[in-house]
């Protein structure tokens, strides 16, 4: 709880912005880690509610997708996403502004973040099944002993495998709307793909 009320802290303590940017970045950091974000896939998970690809995929892009996704989202507005909108009456209007995606960057930025939230979980069931304990910090194996629904669980190690690189692509394709500021997201991507822990 502490470190939740703490980020939003840091926001509004810590960032140089106009008021309006710093109220859009920290409606982006609440729309993600509530009941439509991480909170709500958290619930997925533990009410064991991910029964198909669908499910699994939906609960994915809420639990990781979205955190990543407010990450980079923050990011994107910080350093002047949308400077070229114009203002908005209320703060409301700013939250609903960011959620529609209030610029054809933004848009690409949030297909990114959901692909690559999805891609983690994904990699992160393959090492849990086929990891090394040692290097991975935790027991491996633990999803399918918790009987977790899983990438590996639905569709076996291999098809795991061709989902995780199907989803970097497709993460990678949503760069192409952003020519001068993909190699850094690029990067991440392809780490998480090929990551061992």
């Amino acid at each position: 709880d502490g470190l939740f009320s703490e980020a939003f802290r840091l926001v509004l303590d810590h960032q140089e912005a106009d008021d309006r940017t710093l109220l859009a970045v920290a409606a982006e950091i609440a729309r993600a880690t509530g009941v439509g974000g991480m909170v709500g896939g958290q619930f997925m998970d533990v009410a064991g509610l991910a029964a198909d690809h669908e499910d699994l995929r939906a609960m994915h892009g809420l639990k990781t997708g979205r955190l990543i996704e407010a990450a980079i989202v923050a990011g994107a507005l910080l350093s002047g996403a949308w400077e070229d909108r114009e203002p908005s009456a209320g703060a409301g209007e700013i939250a609903n502004e960011i959620a529609a995606e209030v610029t054809d960057e933004i848009a690409a930025y949030r297909a990114f973040a959901a692909e690559v939230g999805v891609l983690f979980q994904i990699v992160d069931d393959i090492l849990d099944e086929t990891g090394d304990a040692a290097v991975l910090g935790k027991t491996a194996g633990k999803d399918r002993t918790q009987e977790k629904a899983t990438y590996v669980a639905l569709f076996g190690v291999e098809e795991a495998r061709r989902r995780a690189e199907e989803s970097h692509r497709r993460a990678l394709e949503a760069l192409h709307a952003l020519p001068g500021k993909e190699a850094v997201l690029a990067q991440i991507a392809d780490y998480i793909l090929l990551r061992q822990h």
